[in-house]
């Protein structure tokens, strides 16, 4: 279950972690949409959050944004980066089509290399994906970049792990869309 969002000081605290009321991107400024945590077998994995240029309550209005965005990972435990690269490919998996898929394949090789490098995630541990208005992503973890993936359709298509019509967890995508 999601916690409701406590406001201090500029930031915003669900489960024990502290997230950022506010990031700036590429020139622009987004607002915290909304936070949630990831929850499997009743572990808490995550922590997300969904920062966009103006808040908004609709998917599809994120999704198709042209706009700088962001989904930021706090880990709740430690896990090998291969189960988060599992639990994204299985997430976009169901809310993609075939043909979708084959032609970000591709793209999802870039992904792939990119988490598979972190190889473990430790608990507090930050991933953010960073999404360029051009569409370019930028995985960036503990404020590294590990990898610039550049196109638009690997952006809307993670951005469906969280916010498709078949999330990743469905209380999860309503907390991220703000509640």
């Amino acid at each position: 279950m999601n916690a409701p969002l406590a406001l201090a000081a500029g930031f915003t605290e669900i489960a024990g972690i502290k997230l950022a009321n506010g990031k700036h991107i590429d020139g622009h400024n987004l607002v915290l949409n909304g936070a949630g945590t990831r929850t499997l077998a009743l572990f808490k994995v995550y922590v997300a959050a969904l920062y966009v240029s103006h808040k908004t309550k609709q998917a599809d209005d994120i999704i198709n944004s042209s706009f700088p965005q962001c989904v930021e990972l706090v880990l709740k435990r430690n896990i090998d980066a291969g189960m988060i690269l599992s639990s994204f490919q299985d997430a976009i998996k169901q809310n993609l089509s075939k043909e979708e898929m084959h032609t970000l394949q591709p793209r999802f090789a870039e992904l792939d290399r990119a988490i598979t490098a972190i190889r473990s995630i430790k608990e507090g541990d930050r991933l953010c994906l960073d999404f360029a208005g051009d569409g370019t992503t930028r995985i960036i973890f503990n404020d590294e970049l590990k990898e610039t993936i550049l196109g638009n359709t690997l952006s809307r298509a993670l951005l469906k792990i969280w916010l498709g019509k078949k999330p990743v967890q469905d209380n999860l995508k309503k907390a991220l869309l703000g509640g």
